[in-house]
């Protein structure tokens, strides 16, 4: 297992060095949600509410009419949802760090879907996104860790 991990984690460092000295990258669904979100807050100074998770967030809260209903009621907030299906954790609090740093805003509250299948089991981006570049993108240090001790200590229900 550690021969494993160590293999790993310099794949991950070698292949993200490569990409990032070549310049090479691909915008995912998650990066158009932020993007899109960043342009929606960029010349809006109001305070902000941040929805991240996973379907349940993306397919339940329409921001703009969430936005309209709370400015209705006297309350100045914008709200914005940054949420994707099947979201893992360490992907939801990746795109909200890059919504603060591509809008310049640190949101005032910010919601977090937790759901158990994707936030239990360290391991589901394997299973759920097949390597797919959503889960290649998760591959950053601390991703790999926690996948690491997670499969260590045995949260690998399916794999």
């Amino acid at each position: 297992m550690a021969a494993f991990l160590a293999g790993l984690i310099a794949a991950v460092v070698i292949i993200k060095s490569v990409a990032a000295a070549n310049g090479i990258g691909r915008t995912t669904d998650f990066d158009r949600f932020v993007n899109a979100a960043v342009i929606e807050v960029r010349d809006d100074y109001a305070p902000s509410i941040v929805f991240t998770g996973a379907s349940y967030s993306r397919n339940g809260i329409d921001p703009q009419r969430l936005t309209i209903a709370l400015r209705e009621r006297g309350y100045p907030h914008q709200v914005v949802n940054l949420s994707i299906e099947a979201a893992s954790l360490l992907e939801r609090e990746q795109h909200l760090e890059q919504f603060i740093e591509l809008s310049g805003k640190v949101p005032d509250l910010v919601f977090i879907e937790v759901a158990q299948d994707f936030d239990h089991r360290a391991a589901y981006m394997f299973g759920n996104s097949k390597f797919n570049m959503r889960a290649i993108e998760q591959f950053d240090l601390p991703t790999t860790a926690w996948i690491g001790f997670g499969s260590l200590g045995g949260a690998c229900q399916g794999l």
